[in-house]
């Protein structure tokens, strides 16, 4: 065949390092191929042009994404006219679900075949999405057994691979010398402090994780909050936040999975980065603050019982269903709730800080209960985690050459 073109288009930190290692699988299948589109510096190392680095925005919610639509209209009308004059082979997307369907409409029109790598999960936020689906994807590559299984149920062809952060995470190891260094034996034990990639949910979570931490520090002497940054940029914003919460402890950036790999365990956001808690089997309280018209508003749209793919995961493990049985979520885990799945949950408007120190404190202060929690993530992580057999990048590369042959 001619040169293969491939357009791909990635908006969060996590979806541009797992586009990347699908554009180095399909450049090893066809190494004079074109890769373009909108990501991040992974998909640029990888090979891919990048006409506009998304993940410096990741926006949420609705206001966000408003005060972004001039940008937005900017890289959709730029896109077309690719799809139109240089007609890719196929558009790849990974996640980013708002842009990312305009994107599959305007190629489906054109006649382009759409693949969503890690598609959104729309099964638990925007379930009328699917029709979208339906009508201008081709296939979905799905990483989640609950989520094959829903996308299959309605009519949408579905290939099943492993969770690429298992194989990202066999493919970098881990910096053994720095986790030696920032805590070897006999060092004070540690608290990962995971507040998240984007700068909107820094500022939201952060004070409030730091409290907690505090609070924390006065039942565990001795113990070393530390906070992971995904970017050296975010590192000044961070420390402000920490200086004026007085909490004056260490960041650093770009070591997310070995600041995982030393801590006993880890207050952290919400989303992909609970799956590397997974990975190393790591005992996390889940905490993300919304606003309270959020919060409200989240009732209505979330269909699932818990926030945390971790917990959705072990529910699904379990043969329970991870959807809500009434027309509305309920708006936070009760106490009982919490204490039973794997990560504790607080999805708030309101400080929580002393109750995400409380559950920390609980293990900080148990280590049997905190080894137990460790050896159920484990048997977890064997069900959900690569076989052995191929990886994700070579599952999804192969049904993306099937498609273009």
């Amino acid at each position: 065949m001619a040169r293969p073109f491939f357009f791909v288009s990635a908006g969060e930190p996590s979806g541009d390092q797992h586009a990347a290692g699908l554009i180095r699988e399909l450049k090893k299948r066809f190494p004079d191929a074109e890769f373009r589109g909108f990501g991040g510096p992974e998909m640029q190392k990888a090979g891919c042009r990048i006409e506009y680095d998304l993940t410096g925005l990741a926006v949420m919610w609705f206001l966000q994404a408003v005060m972004n639509i001039p940008l937005f209209a900017r890289l959709l009308k730029k896109a077309r006219e690719t799809f139109r004059r240089d007609r890719p082979d196929i558009l790849i997307l990974v996640d980013y679900p708002g842009f990312n369907y305009r994107l599959a409409k305007d190629a489906k029109a054109e006649g382009i075949p759409v693949c969503f790598f890690v598609p959104p999960q729309i099964w638990a936020w925007a379930q009328g999405r699917i029709k979208k689906t339906r009508r201008d994807v081709d296939f979905v590559i799905s990483p989640l057994p609950f989520e094959q299984k829903w996308f299959r149920q309605r009519g949408v062809e579905t290939v099943a691979v492993p969770h690429p952060f298992f194989d990202e995470m066999n493919a970098e190891p881990l910096d053994r010398e720095f986790i030696a260094r920032i805590g070897g034996d006999g060092a004070p034990p540690i608290l990962t402090l995971l507040p998240g990639s984007r700068r909107s949910e820094i500022a939201a979570n952060l004070p409030e994780m730091a409290r907690a931490a505090l609070l924390v520090q006065k039942d565990v002497p001795g113990l070393r909050p530390t906070v992971a940054a995904y970017r050296s940029s975010q590192i000044p914003p961070i420390r402000e936040i920490l200086r004026r919460e007085g909490a004056p402890f260490p960041v650093y950036a770009g070591r997310t999975r070995e600041l995982i790999a030393s801590g006993v365990c880890a207050l952290s956001v919400s989303g992909s980065v609970s799956i590397e808690l997974l990975a190393l089997a790591k005992p996390a309280v889940i905490y993300y603050r919304v606003g309270r018209l959020a919060l409200w508003f989240s009732r209505f749209f979330r269909r699932v019982k818990y926030i945390s793919l971790v917990n959705l995961l072990a529910a699904d493990a379990k043969g329970e269903s991870i959807f809500c049985q009434g027309r509305r979520a309920p708006a936070e885990l009760s106490a009982e709730d919490r204490r039973t799945v794997l990560f504790p949950e607080l999805l708030t408007g309101r400080d929580r800080s002393a109750d995400a120190a409380r559950c920390l404190t609980e293990w900080l202060t148990d280590p049997a209960a905190l080894a137990r929690r460790r050896e159920e993530l484990e048997r977890l992580r064997a069900l959900v985690a690569s076989d052995g057999g191929k990886t994700s990048f070579e599952l999804a590369a192969d049904a993306v050459s099937a498609r273009l042959k």
